[in-house]
Order: structure tokens, then C-alpha cells, then sequence
């Protein structure tokens, strides 16, 4: 088993669910953004973890969550100007 699992729940609300408008990769990502929110209601995840995680390219990731914000289930923030 991969240990990069852990016993995290993801939560995936009904209108997210039966959202006929999304794609069902959409509603994963919405199930994984939900499962690593952390204390303060933020997901800090580059789109290429989830291309990782689920098995997609990074460019269809961003393309779901953009689907997630227009349908305004999330709110992202780019960190493409960042420097550390």
C-alpha cells in the first residue's frame, strides 16, 4: 500500500455531488482540496500534486479547478510570482 495514504475523509457535499455541470474529476479534486484544508479553511496544493495523486496532467488539473471556481464551489489563488 502506498504510504503517502493517510486515514484523511474527503467530503464531497451534495451539491457538489450531483452537480451535473462538473466533470466527475472535478468533484475529486473538490474531495481532495476539502481533505487537506487545514485549521484556518486553506488547501495549500500545486496543481501538481493532484495531477500526481489522481493520475492527470497538470494542465487538465488546472482546467477542474477552474471549473471548480466558476462554479463558485472554490476560491484559488495563484503562486506562480512566488519567490522564496
Amino acid at each position: 500500500m502506498d504510504s503517502g495514504f493517510t486515514g484523511q475523509w474527503a467530503i464531497l457535499p451534495a451539491r457538489v455531488r450531483y452537480d451535473r455541470t462538473l466533470p466527475a474529476n472535478a468533484k475529486l479534486i473538490y474531495a481532495e482540496i476539502a481533505a487537506k484544508i487545514n485549521e484556518e479553511g486553506y488547501c495549500f496544493c500545486y496543481n501538481q500534486y493532484f495531477a500526481d495523486r489522481f493520475g492527470l496532467k497538470p494542465d487538465t488539473v488546472s482546467s477542474l479547478v477552474k471549473r471548480l471556481e466558476e462554479a463558485e464551489y472554490i476560491q484559488a489563488v495563484s503562486y506562480t510570482h512566488l519567490t522564496l
